[in-house]
């Protein structure tokens, strides 16, 4: 388990995070209790921390179980860095967070593993996801969700490199999820 994370830090990220955009994260789960934390794309080891801290402490001390869907080794340049696999493991495991790391695509991990995930409160959706494997893949995600989360997805906003977290609303979520998929021919 984490240790104790100060009322003080927590209003800090809540009101003064830097990137600001991530303030909107913080003051979410700040009164959206969450037990499990699930991520399309995990580019900031140490904001994940730091949102798992806030949480824990929010929510009286429980353990938050996280599950993250990420490229790590997989990326290509143009996407950026990001973490290794091993990298994130050992991260996670350090600060003694119950992670479970999946390398992959939205579309291709979700297709293997969205039932075998579940009760997910919070959803975040970096905005490095490529949009035709999320396209496919939001089939997969009202099954991983509980009845009252949250689902939050990065976009762009105003200037270069400056980014949102949208909320996506439940209509909007059956609407992605219904939409027709097309499958690749064989």
């Amino acid at each position: 388990m984490l240790p104790s994370f100060g009322g003080l830090k927590r209003l800090y990220l809540r009101h003064f995070a830097k990137p600001p955009h991530d303030q909107s994260l913080f003051r979410l789960v700040h009164r959206h209790p969450i037990a499990k934390l699930a991520l399309l794309g995990m580019s900031d080891l140490e904001r994940t921390q730091r949102l798992i801290e806030v949480a824990q402490a929010d929510n009286g001390g429980v353990n938050i179980e996280l599950i993250a869907v990420d490229k790590f080794e997989m990326r290509t340049p143009a996407e950026g860095a990001g973490s290794t696999l091993k990298a994130a493991h050992r991260f996670f495991a350090a600060k003694e967070i119950k992670a479970r790391l999946l390398p992959g695509d939205p579309q291709s991990v979700l297709t293997a593993s969205a039932n075998s995930i579940s009760g997910v409160d919070l959803l975040l959706i970096a905005a490095d996801q490529d949009r035709e494997s999320l396209s496919r893949a939001w089939f997969y995600v009202p099954r991983m969700l509980h009845a009252a989360a949250e689902v939050l997805i990065e976009e762009p906003h105003g200037k270069a490199g400056e980014f949102v977290w949208r909320n996506i609303t439940h209509d909007e979520l059956k609407q992605l999820a219904n939409k027709p998929r097309h499958r690749r021919a064989a």
